[in-house]
């Protein structure tokens, strides 16, 4: 998944903006809902961060699955071939590496399924 880049410093800054107007506006009702406007900016600024970083998580976590994916093909084809080791200690080898796969891909699961509540909630 990706995420187009967005520009969350505007937003910061004009949620700055909107801050300095509340504080001069003399209506309170008019103040307070600039003030809230603002708040509103800065929070789609901070799910717009967080969305871009549960994104690049889940990109890390893709690659490294792919690679633990590749090196238990290879390690099972190795097995296959190789002499001397013993089929329990192939297997115990293998079934770690297994382990760490299934490990990584139930974190990316959590990555994407955090980043999809995030983006409905922030975006």
């Amino acid at each position: 998944m990706r995420l187009e880049p967005f520009d969350t410093a505007a937003l910061r800054l004009e949620a700055a903006q909107l801050q300095q107007q509340a504080l001069i506006e003399p209506d309170r009702v008019t103040a307070d809902s600039i003030s809230r406007r603002a708040d509103a900016l800065e929070r789609r600024a901070e799910a717009h961060e967080h969305s871009a970083l549960l994104a690049k998580r889940a990109a890390a976590l893709r690659a490294e699955i792919l690679a633990q994916i590749e090196t238990l093909r290879e390690g099972l084809a190795g097995h296959q071939l190789e002499d001397g080791v013993g089929p329990t200690v192939a297997f115990a080898e293998l079934s770690d590496t297994a382990r760490r796969v299934a490990q990584e891909a139930s974190a990316a699961a959590e990555a994407r399924q955090e980043l999809a509540q995030v983006q409905r909630l922030g975006g």
